[in-house]
């Protein structure tokens, strides 16, 4: 299966991204965005974490939080949010209504031994 950052922004759940880290250093370090050249504004992130059963949980991670740049280098955190299981997507809205170019999850909690694996994710924003 392709494992590259389109994998996560292709809408097909058996391609995949995933971290450059792996278990206890996702934490804080691991992320995965999107730059939209102007700013936007997002109003929902869905996210779908890879995995055919249970038995991949050790692949995801359990908390996130959406955070928004206008430089790429200086971030601000909208919302901590839980993760779901595998291959469900979920839809997480944006607290209030923010304008940025860049926006991304960054990880708030590990794996167990693994990078955290990314099947699916799309960036929902005001038509402009």
């Amino acid at each position: 299966f392709p494992v590259t950052i389109t994998g996560a922004f292709d809408e097909n759940g058996r391609t995949y991204w995933i971290s450059a880290q792996n278990g206890a250093g996702i934490s804080g370090v691991s992320w995965l965005g999107q730059d939209f050249g102007t700013p936007r504004t997002v109003v929902e992130i869905r996210v779908a974490q890879w995995g055919t059963t249970p038995s991949n949980s050790d692949r995801n991670i359990t908390d996130a939080r959406i955070q928004h740049s206008s430089d790429g280098t200086n971030w601000t955190t909208n919302k901590n949010i839980v993760l779901g299981v595998p291959q469900v997507e979920f839809e997480y809205k944006v607290v209030g209504t923010v304008s940025a170019r860049y926006w991304r999850i960054l990880a708030a909690s590990n794996t167990t031994n693994f990078g955290w694996h990314i099947a699916k994710m799309s960036f929902w924003a005001l038509a402009t």
